[in-house]
């Protein structure tokens, strides 16, 4: 049976017509009816019914349409199958810190939901628990501010983040502050060892003050929160807090800003189309 024919008998009960039928199909009417007849042949019965309004299936054409149905979209499956079946589908393990995932993270998954050749487990934590993670080769790329030197693993710089002072709109302050005039408000930030935290101590120190700390805390949703409902300041990259009307954004001065590293395990070179397209995004925010 040429599966041609099935797929003209579709095409003629779907438009009620062979003459629309034809018309779709790119055919003329005499040819399509004659491969019709032929298929009519085969099956030894009528398959359709010409009525003044068109054409309609017998019983057996209705029990042919069905089975057509399903042999032609089984045949289209099959071809896109055989056309995918050179891919091979790579998993791939990542640690990022939260304030990189935006970043890193989501654009990545976009490139690659759309390519569907790679399937990602993501990790979300502090630095030292990702790094530690990997040297355990439970992660195969890590992305967080954080420098160190592990065997066997790749160290480069992604890209750099500038630190900006997030704090309730309602305390009125300057678009311009100080790190001095930093250091009289109250404070959230992680806990430590973050490396945020270290930035802004080292940044205070080199001022000469010390940071008004008055909470710290692993969830960085809750520093978030606290800063909307106006009991503390944090200071984050502008990735690390979404833009919300109750909540102002300060330059610091002098700039603060941290350093993105991109960890990768050297094992893992049939990953290395992975990291290319992690440097590539992060070239696209530096």
């Amino acid at each position: 049976m040429d599966t041609r024919r099935l797929k003209y008998f579709v095409q003629i009960v779907e438009d009620g017509s062979i003459s629309r039928a034809a018309g779709h199909l790119n055919l003329s009417q005499p040819a399509l009816s004659q491969q019709i007849r032929i298929l009519e042949t085969e099956m030894a019965t009528p398959l359709l019914d010409r009525t003044s309004r068109g054409v309609v299936p017998t019983p057996a054409g209705r029990v042919l349409f069905a089975r057509a149905q399903q042999i032609l979209n089984d045949i289209e499956r099959v071809r896109h199958d055989i056309a995918n079946s050179h891919r091979t589908t790579h998993r791939a393990t990542l640690g990022m810190a939260p304030t990189v995932m935006p970043v890193v993270g989501v654009p990545l998954l976009r490139r690659f939901l759309t390519e569907g050749n790679v399937t990602f487990r993501i990790a979300e934590q502090g630095s030292l628990q990702l790094l530690d993670m990997l040297r355990k080769r439970l992660l195969d790329f890590v992305v967080v501010p954080h420098f160190a030197r592990i065997d066997n693993v790749k160290t480069e710089l992604l890209y750099r983040d500038r630190l900006h002072l997030f704090a309730p709109a309602a305390w009125n302050l300057p678009p311009e502050m100080n790190l001095s005039e930093v250091a009289e408000l109250p404070l959230a930030h992680g806990s430590e060892p973050n490396v945020t935290p270290e930035l802004v101590h080292e940044g205070l120190a080199r001022s000469g003050v010390t940071a008004n700390i008055v909470a710290e805390l692993d969830s960085l949703p809750s520093i978030r929160q606290l800063v909307r409902e106006g009991y503390v300041a944090t200071i984050l990259t502008d990735w690390g807090f979404e833009s919300d009307e109750g909540v102002s954004r300060i330059r610091l001065t002098p700039a603060m800003e941290r350093s993105i590293y991109l960890y990768s395990r050297t094992d893992r070179k049939e990953l290395q189309f992975v990291r290319e397209a992690i440097v590539e995004i992060g070239k696209s925010v530096g």
